[in-house]
């Protein structure tokens, strides 16, 4: 995977530079006491980022919060100025460069796609490859949603996604993918298992070398399991696909939270989800699947019901929930609470 690292990324004559700082994040919240217990909120990250904004298993992104001043109103868009990415083929191509600029600036370095969007926008395929394109020619990983609840029948076909990840591959533009958005509300438990050895067949998945493949739930939703006396997560990270557990191939739990959920309600969720996934923790996994705090207020944001601010501050929080393994990034904005890059 040839992905250039750029220091800084030009537009309109300026030069940007990246993980600038900006202003602090807001105070931390409170803990709370919910469900007969207390929820402390975690205000130290329980291990250093990565140095490198490169780096491709830890996630620096916001697909839902950033603010482009000036964006233009479509028909179910986000509010308050904030940009949904997967909807980027929507929009003027000013707009598409100014969110580049924004992720350079903050520090990101990922930016999420969805071919089923942009297919029903009557993007074709050629269209999406360029897009992601851009993208990698700023430095910026591209990271690729394959299904959809909205625009793909229950329990798909995943040959239909051949030409589309044929396409990325030989483009050298797939470097993160999820098979799926929420994949929990439209595929069957018994059928999860075969998409997501399909997809990961076809990217050649399990070698841990090459493209990132992530899976995505709806809200607090850690595995999808047939619905059985004593069935657990273990049962779904555990099955056998070609003799091959999920859990081998699987590289991250793209983890979607609550955004209801306070932030010591949060945290409390979220280390339940990573003595889970660790090898040889709550479920008896064979191996680590990685958690990535990937999804967290940006429903509230798209909704216009939460600044950029306190999404960045959620995230964070959510960062530093302490567990036998750490969380992997964040994908809903984030920074240090002194406002420098993270």
């Amino acid at each position: 995977m040839n992905f250039p690292r750029v220091p800084y990324y030009v537009i309109g004559g300026g030069v940007i530079g990246p993980g600038l700082p900006r202003d602090p994040l807001p105070p931390f919240e409170p803990g709370t006491v919910e469900d007969g217990a207390y929820h402390p909120v975690y205000t130290t990250l329980p291990a250093p980022p990565p140095a490198d904004n490169g780096a491709i298993r830890w996630h620096r992104g916001n697909f839902c919060g950033l603010r482009i001043p000036g964006l233009p109103t479509i028909d179910n868009g986000a509010a308050d100025e904030c940009l949904f990415t997967p909807h980027l083929d929507r929009y003027p191509r000013w707009v598409e460069d100014e969110a580049r600029a924004q992720c350079v600036y903050n520090g990101y370095d990922r930016v999420v796609l969805s071919w089923p969007d942009s297919r029903a926008v009557g993007q074709s395929l050629q269209q999406y490859v360029d897009q992601a394109r851009r993208w990698r020619d700023a430095g910026i990983y591209p990271v690729h949603m394959l299904l959809s609840k909205y625009y793909d029948p229950p329990d798909p076909d995943p040959a239909i996604l051949d030409p589309v990840i044929d396409a990325l591959l030989e483009a050298d533009v797939l470097p993160l993918v999820s098979p799926f958005w929420e994949g929990n509300l439209f595929i069957s438990p018994e059928a999860m298992p075969g998409i997501i050895r399909h997809v990961a067949n076809r990217i050649g998945a399990g070698l841990h070398t090459t493209t990132i493949l992530g899976i995505h739930f709806s809200p607090h939703y850690a595995a999808w399991q047939p619905d059985r006396p004593g069935g657990s997560g273990a049962d779904f990270w555990n099955a056998e696909v070609d003799g091959v557990a999920l859990c081998e191939i699987v590289d991250q739990l793209w983890y979607q939270g609550d955004p209801e959920w306070t932030a010591g309600m949060l945290s409390a969720r979220t280390n339940d989800v990573l003595v889970r996934l660790v090898a040889g923790g709550t479920w008896g996994l064979k191996h680590t699947v990685e958690v990535v705090p990937w999804e967290t207020t940006a429903y509230l944001q798209f909704a216009g019901h939460l600044d950029e601010d306190h999404g960045d501050l959620r995230q964070y929080e959510q960062l530093c929930t302490p567990g036998p393994i750490v969380c992997q990034g964040y994908n809903n904005g984030s920074r240090r609470p002194d406002g420098t890059w993270l």
